[in-house]
């Protein structure tokens, strides 16, 4: 059985070539390739190259190459129609059973008929003042409106359908093309485009299967695009996509704006990584295209509600898609501006401080969780975080999910530090005082988790404070996290819980809390649970005492730098008043044991 090429395309950008090579070879990513040791013959040092954006795998020990399709043909022992059925039925791709010779004959005269209305619209372009006057407002050069092809449709209802005729074209292949639209009524068959600047759409070859047309009138729809045909399915394709991504592969950056005409100005203004989608929300197909190229595409939308619309719809998209290394990033531009009239007010330079300041797709998700959130209750820091870790788990892939949730709850600590919460209003311990410069705060934090890990009861009762530790060290905030999601801690003692953190791949943060000097200082300790809790708020008064100083310095370096500034004015002086009070405290301590160093 034969299938067509946009089948098979299809398919391959749907299962992508590196997850299906990675069920039988462990991949290492080096550069744009990935790399691993050969599964056709036994070999040490890896030979065997898969690269995604090409489409093919090669071993350059033993000449293995081929696509999805073949690898899958070599290591299952099956001919290459099963190997499509198999692909096709994981990538939930529907085989037409009645493709055949005159299938592909249809399919070749809609290519050659849509090259020649393009041909036609560009004809148009040169007789029509109005395009041409609309085009030059928009500043676009003649080099620009050839290398893409634009034209005009005119207001006539009939021009195109007669002028294709003209050319031996018959009216039923111009309507399944979607250049004609039939009545439901009856009637004779009418031009879909009318009055409007035309912009062709190309597949990935870069063959025109359909058009997009901005009208000139008052039209009630400024743009419209063809009907999806045999050709042109509008999600999967991107605007420019075949003129630009070259480009995109070679500067390892790929920018997605909203319009046709976004695109049209920053290819003009020499960004010619800019693609755009066909009217919709980009959409699953879309982000693995762009994926093809490059790792994080940068979306750029209108700095206005509805662009942020359509770059939070991209984001929710995305995130069940994310994997290893390949996400996305967003750059919004100032309010009121696009591209274009970014361009043409500040020049490309602007442009280019917009997409340089681009921010990961974790940032984004951050944003738009807490932009409009009532934060001033626990209940409302609650649905927060329990929002942070639904969001995170709408991740399929197991290790990206992990850093997510990691890196949101990172973000929501530390907003629960810097807001003045309950937990950073407790009073300071004893025990600091006289000592708190010698003092280091690494093995501070150190101490605590060592606390954690003797006493696995503290896990539970002060997950709040052991969420507010700021850990710089990967390692042992990885570590703290894991303790802080283990939900059973109280109800472990100390070899269980150390075998869990140990299964779960924190063997070597473990290790570094079992020192001579740390094991030394618990064992001098007295384990009743109320020397314990005061051993604990003793070492996390010292660093939330630490902390407060850092606040209080860079309050003091905006005070003096913006002299004038109300709001740095007041959080200067709240802060001096509370390190002030805080000292306090530290310099009159409750009657209580303090701990032996």
């Amino acid at each position: 059985m034969a299938w067509s090429d946009g089948i098979l395309d299809d398919i391959r950008r749907r299962v992508g070539l590196v997850d299906v090579i990675a069920r039988r070879v462990k991949l290492e990513k080096r550069g744009r390739e990935y790399i691993g040791l050969c599964p056709f013959h036994g070999e040490k040092t890896p030979s065997f190259t898969v690269n995604e954006s090409k489409g093919f795998y090669h071993c350059f020990g033993c000449g293995a190459h081929g696509d999805a399709f073949g690898f899958v043909m070599r290591t299952q022992g099956i001919d290459f129609p099963e190997a499509v059925k198999l692909l096709a039925r994981e990538a939930g791709v529907t085989l037409r059973s009645d493709f055949d010779p005159q299938e592909r004959q249809k399919k070749s005269g809609l290519y050659t008929l849509l090259a020649a209305a393009q041909a036609w619209f560009q004809t148009q372009l040169n007789n029509a003042d109005g395009a041409g006057d609309y085009l030059n407002r928009r500043g676009l050069t003649a080099q620009t409106i050839n290398n893409f092809h634009l034209g005009w449709a005119p207001q006539s209802r009939h021009a195109l359908r007669d002028g294709l005729r003209d050319q031996g074209f018959s009216e039923e292949l111009m309507i399944e093309a979607g250049l004609l639209i039939k009545p439901e009524g009856g009637g004779a068959a009418y031009d879909r485009f009318r009055n409007r600047v035309m912009f062709p759409i190309t597949d990935v070859q870069g063959k025109t299967v359909a058009f997009g047309g901005r009208a000139l009138g008052t039209e009630k729809a400024k743009y419209i695009n063809s009907p999806e045909t045999r050709l042109f399915q509008k999600s999967r394709l991107l605007y420019a996509w075949s003129q630009s991504r070259p480009h995109i592969y070679q500067a390892k950056q790929g920018l997605v704006v909203e319009g046709y005409m976004d695109v049209l100005a920053l290819h003009q203004a020499g960004l010619t990584t800019a693609v755009a989608p066909l009217g919709t929300a980009l959409s699953e197909d879309q982000i693995r295209l762009l994926w093809k190229a490059v790792d994080e595409p940068i979306l750029c939308f209108d700095g206005d509600s509805a662009g942020v619309r359509a770059a939070t719809r991209a984001a929710e998209r995305a995130l069940p898609l994310l994997r290893p290394g390949q996400s996305l990033r967003f750059a919004m531009l100032p309010s009121g501006a696009d591209p274009d009239s970014l361009i043409a007010r500040q020049g490309v330079e602007a442009m280019k401080e917009c997409v340089a300041a681009a921010v990961p797709m974790v940032d984004w998700v951050w944003r738009g969780l807490v932009a409009d959130a009532r934060l001033e209750t626990p209940e409302q820091w609650a649905a927060l975080k329990r929002r942070l870790q639904k969001i995170a788990g709408h991740i399929t892939d197991s290790g990206v999910r992990d850093e997510y949730r990691r890196a949101l709850m990172d973000r929501f600590w530390r907003l629960r530090r810097s807001s003045g919460g309950q937990a950073n209003r407790q009073t300071m311990p004893p025990g600091a005082s006289g000592r708190s410069s010698r003092r280091d705060p690494h093995l501070e934090v150190k101490i605590l988790l060592a606390l954690v890990l003797s006493h696995p009861w503290l896990a539970t009762e002060m997950s709040e404070e052991l969420g507010f530790l700021d850990i710089p060290d990967p390692g042992l905030d990885h570590l703290r996290q894991a303790m802080i999601e283990c939900s059973d801690c109280g109800q472990l003692d100390k070899a269980d819980l150390i075998r869990q953190l140990i299964e779960q791949g924190h063997g070597t943060a473990v290790e570094r809390l079992d020192t001579v000097r740390i094991q030394s200082y618990l064992k001098r300790m007295d384990n009743t649970r109320h020397n314990v809790r005061q051993t604990w708020q003793e070492h996390m008064g010292f660093l939330r005492q630490t902390a407060l100083r850092a606040e209080l310095r860079a309050a003091g370096a905006a005070f003096a730098n913006h002299f004038g500034d109300h709001a740095a004015d007041r959080r200067f002086w709240a802060l001096k008043r509370r390190v002030q009070e805080e000292e306090k405290k530290l310099a009159n301590p409750p009657d209580c044991a303090d701990q032996e160093r």
